[in-house]
């Protein structure tokens, strides 16, 4: 379960979050996209008591990344 996404990261809800510092390879939607949108991203914090950690994105296809940019775009309009 996604908590939050920015232009750099995503927060997710998870019963097993991984260590800071871990790579994690993600794969996402957006509401209003069709296609699966990927990253590489290292875990910039974790919580397990909470069931959460945070994600920096480190690689993103240059589409891809458009496409997130122009999704937070829209939010922030709305």
């Amino acid at each position: 379960v996604t908590l939050n996404i920015s232009k750099g990261g995503l927060g997710i809800r998870t019963i097993n979050p991984v260590d800071p510092g871990s790579k994690v390879e993600v794969r996402f939607c957006l509401p209003g996209y069709t296609s699966d949108l990927k990253a590489t991203s290292r875990t910039a914090w974790s919580d397990k008591q909470r069931g959460g950690m945070g994600l920096q994105f480190e690689q993103v296809d240059s589409l891809d990344q458009s496409v997130i940019d122009n999704f937070i775009d829209q939010q922030v309009l709305n």
